[in-house]
């Protein structure tokens, strides 16, 4: 909303199961005159996160595939409009990078998902391909977004001695 006050932003959102079988759901909500969100339904997308929340896992890792899979018209057309794009997990990183060309994309973390992922006390064989998946996510988006916002410092340090990120293109925005 803070964006909004001086640029138009468009949010593209990934929904929940339980938020499509909510009576009140709305795909398209204007919270400004220039801030809008747009609720993607996608049964794929929306079953891979409603699972994996279910699973206990917490970070719905799989998600950025339907992204992939389906490839969203509303969102490539944002993308295309966009001077900046802002990703805000790892997950989804990789097809927006593939949409958005030679355009800036900023990795808006909301912490260092990987250490998050590990600090679940005992994990399974499943347990340990998530882990390993988000792993991977993250270093890509890491390591090929122009700048990462990440919420502390101690997040900062993570991304720089996990991935080996220039220090330099990462930025504390305690918004958490």
């Amino acid at each position: 909303s803070r964006l909004s006050r001086r640029h138009e932003v468009r949010q593209f959102s990934q929904t929940r199961l339980r938020d499509l079988k909510r009576p009140d759901f709305v795909r398209e909500v204007r919270y400004t005159p220039s801030y809008r969100e747009y609720r993607y339904k996608n049964l794929l997308g929306s079953g891979l996160c409603e699972l994996m929340e279910r699973h206990g896992f917490g970070a719905p890792v799989l998600c950025g595939y339907p992204l992939r899979l389906s490839s969203p018209q509303l969102l490539r057309q944002w993308i295309e409009w966009a001077d900046t794009i802002i990703v805000e997990f790892p997950w989804q990183y990789s097809y927006v990078r593939s949409q958005a060309g030679a355009k800036p994309v900023v990795l808006a973390a909301h912490n260092v998902q990987a250490a998050k992922s590990r600090s679940g006390g005992e994990v399974g064989l499943a347990d340990r391909m998530l882990i390993a998946c988000t792993d991977r996510l993250e270093r890509q988006a890491v390591l090929g977004a122009d700048l990462i916002i990440a919420v502390s410092s101690e997040d900062r340090q993570e991304f720089a001695q996990r991935y080996g990120a220039e220090v330099d293109k990462i930025v504390v925005v305690p918004n958490g």
